[in-house]
């Protein structure tokens, strides 16, 4: 395995499971088109608990297949899998009006801060609680493998 590969999966809660891709079967070769990934990190507490959770990093789908529901569908796939799992929420970067529809809220409004390094992103900074959880708070953790990347 390459080297880059085995550092991540030793930083990061790496989930097979919750790696998904789409493909066009009506396609020639059935390429892929989309692909979404959950990890899994931490969140700090007040109290110095470290809680495992979930993080949706990263979504994308080919710009020729964008705007037909891949991405959309990829999302509620992977999260009803995560939902199936004890962590109590998944996180995310991205864009404000896109994950909202997915259960997604402001992480601040619900005490869930972004990792420090990330600085103020508070619109884009988004926690989606799992039905029944434990209510949590605190900061999220990022494996250093994330953190090198922002």
């Amino acid at each position: 395995m390459a080297p880059l590969v085995e550092a991540i999966r030793a930083t990061v809660w790496y989930l097979p499971d919750l790696a998904l891709v789409a493909d066009v079967p009506a396609e020639p070769g059935a390429p892929i088109v989309g692909h979404v990934m959950i990890s899994g990190t931490e969140l700090a507490t007040e109290d110095e608990q470290r809680i495992p959770i979930l993080m949706l990093s990263p979504l994308g789908v080919l710009p020729d297949h964008q705007r037909r529901g891949i991405g959309l569908g990829l999302s509620r796939a992977v999260l009803a899998l995560a939902d199936a799992r004890p962590e109590p929420l998944v996180v995310v970067q991205g864009h404000p009006t896109y994950y909202p529809r997915l259960g997604f809220v402001r992480g601040r409004t619900i005490g869930v801060l972004p990792p420090e390094h990330l600085g103020a992103i508070d619109r884009a900074w988004m926690v989606r609680r799992r039905r029944g959880a434990p209510v949590v708070r605190g900061r999220v953790v990022y494996p250093q493998a994330f953190r090198d990347l922002d």
